[in-house]
């Protein structure tokens, strides 16, 4: 948890995935903006929907930022089908699936205005070789804290991948493609 302030404004950072959101060490209302960056998905649930509500103040805004692998690229995406049992045997919710949004409506009460998004951002993120793609992929936290049956399958499907999709085409694979995901909504009084 990062707090930054600004003149008259104070945001609140949060990334990293242990963060215990049901009770914030902060006074009711005292927070101009909470932002979730690579984390939201570890804690959806209304009891953090609530803490965040709580800590913000009258017209507050709460933004979720994720930059993910683009699974829709071919190469990333024969990866991702190894991947998204594991996700799903975990129950993390990734934002292309959507149903992190539920959330919003599992409260008792409608604590936030409609999320606005926007989906139009892209990067890649350079790698040096085919060993730094695989460092990159092996530290998901479902392939870094899997058994080693886990970590030998997902090696050998990820060689065949940079093998059939690369080296047997001359390709160096210099970059993951990421896609960008923003949304955002104000606290409702």
């Amino acid at each position: 948890m990062i707090m930054i302030c600004f003149v008259n404004t104070t945001v609140l950072v949060l990334k990293g995935c242990h963060i215990q959101l049901f009770s914030l060490d902060l006074p009711d209302a005292s927070i101009d903006v909470v932002i979730a960056c690579q984390c939201f998905h570890w804690f959806v649930n209304s009891a953090a929907l609530e803490e965040i509500h709580r800590v913000l103040k009258t017209d507050g805004y709460f933004g979720i930022f994720w930059a993910i692998t683009d699974f829709s690229v071919p190469w990333t995406n024969r990866l991702w089908e190894f991947l998204a049992p594991l996700y799903k045997e975990k129950s993390i919710v990734y934002p292309f699936d959507e149903k992190w949004k539920d959330v919003f409506s599992s409260t008792q009460r409608r604590l936030f205005n409609d999320l606005e998004g926007n989906l139009d951002y892209s990067l890649n993120f350079p790698i040096k070789d085919f060993d730094d793609a695989h460092q990159f992929f092996a530290s998901l936290s479902v392939i870094a804290s899997g058994n080693e049956s886990t970590k030998k399958s997902f090696r050998e499907l990820f060689d065949e991948v940079i093998r059939e999709e690369f080296e047997n085409k001359g390709i160096a694979v210099e970059q993951i493609p990421f896609k960008i995901y923003l949304y955002w909504c104000n606290k409702k009084n």
